[in-house]
């Protein structure tokens, strides 16, 4: 709106509006009209899916490397370790709950531990609902490589996540923009890069 004020503001002080002046307004109304009406793709924090995720999607889909498919039940990731912790984007700090990415990923076959050979090419691709991907490494999450923390956050400020983010959002800690924290994630695919 301020773009299209300080447009027409322009044009008429010049004395007047003429047909390019107005053709051009016209093109701003369009691009502002569209920009206001588009879905907010690629926002760092991605909260932009317009529905929640589906029941069916509480599980957890998890795929190898090698292409083996296993399915992860909400009850098996309840019974791994809780851990909370603090998140801040933007200036914007919260608490959050969640489980262990690493205890996730052991649970459906994928070793996280002491990587070597083949492993260290193995990236960790995370969906969500709303198709939105980010990836790690594995030897990122491998304590004794990268040593870096990603949490499958079910909780945040003491409450179940909003709608928008269910069943589970990741934060990955020490990003400095939210960018990889997927949220409504539903499936992880381990791809072995050394072989594309």
């Amino acid at each position: 709106m301020v773009l299209i004020a300080d447009v027409a503001t322009a044009a008429s002080s010049r004395g007047g509006v003429g047909v390019g002046a107005r053709a051009g307004l016209a093109a701003v109304l369009a691009i502002g009209t569209l920009l206001a009406t588009s879905p907010r793709l690629g926002a760092q924090d991605h909260d932009h899916a317009s529905a929640p995720a589906s029941p069916l999607a509480t599980t957890l889909t998890v795929v190898d490397a090698v292409g083996v498919t296993r399915i992860v039940t909400t009850d098996q990731l309840a019974a791994l370790p809780r851990h909370h912790g603090r998140a801040e984007v933007h200036g914007h700090g919260w608490t959050w709950e969640g489980i262990d990415l690493r205890a996730a990923l052991r649970l459906a076959g994928v070793a996280t531990d002491s990587l070597r050979g083949p492993a260290l090419s193995h990236v960790v691709v995370l969906v969500g609902a709303d198709g939105y991907r980010a990836t790690l490494t594995l030897a990122d999450l491998d304590p004794s490589l990268g040593g870096r923390h990603a949490w499958l956050v079910d909780r945040e400020d003491g409450a179940p996540l909003t709608p928008a983010r269910l069943p589970r959002r990741v934060i990955v800690e020490g990003d400095q923009r939210a960018s990889r924290w997927v949220t409504q994630l539903v499936r992880i695919e381990i791809v072995d890069v050394a072989r594309r």
